[in-house]
């Protein structure tokens, strides 16, 4: 984390990517903070989410986009601290969006689509497996046995996962589920993969907001 001082410089400090290290973080944060940080997969969901519920404006940025920013002022020291402090700088300069977290439903119905889309993959390896064995001239049956195991165990897990997603759907996004599967040809799958897409391209509509205070 790097703060700009009142004066000239950076208060920079570090704390651990967990629940209590995030909690001490957003205690150390000035008033009317507005945090910068980069978009690192799974490891930028915790903060973004405790800073959200902790309502701290934040703005969360591609890589590229600081990467680039450093090269543009030459900046090609890589360390946590200067990582800091070029996002800080960044926030400053550019007045990046404010980022808007994904509400709890849509947060779940996107894991259960991503590991649905996981399994249907591993089905699908595991099915083309089985039928490469089938013209051998003398086939294992243990062999047989634990790949018949594992395809219907995968087949198992989808359908599950296909009446959960649709629950979601029907319960918290109810009337675009209804709209949308009220049109001709447009089935669960379709349905459920539209509600995801429209809601992630809905929170790419975000006011602009600078508040004057930085954090990486």
């Amino acid at each position: 984390m790097a703060i700009p001082k009142l004066t000239a410089g950076w208060k920079v400090s570090s704390y651990a990517n967990s629940p209590d290290g995030i909690h001490s973080l957003i205690n150390q944060l000035p008033e009317q903070a507005h945090c910068v940080l980069e978009a690192t997969g799974s490891y930028s969901v915790l903060v973004t989410y405790m800073l959200s519920q902790a309502k701290v404006i934040i703005s969360v940025i591609n890589p590229k986009q600081s990467h680039h920013f450093a090269k543009m002022h030459l900046s090609i020291t890589k360390t946590d601290p200067s990582d800091a402090v070029l996002l800080s700088e960044y926030g400053r300069s550019i007045q990046p969006l404010v980022y808007q977290m994904s509400n709890k439903s849509l947060m779940l119905l996107r894991q259960k689509r991503t590991l649905l889309r996981q399994y249907q993959k591993q089905r699908v390896v595991l099915l083309n497996l089985f039928e490469s064995f089938q013209p051998l001239p003398l086939k294992d049956a243990t062999v047989q046995h634990s790949l018949q195991q594992m395809i219907a165990h995968f087949q198992a897990a989808i359908a599950q996962l296909k009446a959960e997603i649709n629950q979601v759907c029907q319960a918290d996004f109810t009337e675009q589920y209804k709209r949308l599967r009220s049109i001709k040809g447009i089935s669960d799958a379709v349905a459920t993969a539209l509600i995801e897409t429209t809601n992630r391209c809905a929170e790419a509509w975000l006011s602009r907001l600078w508040i004057g205070q930085g954090l990486g």
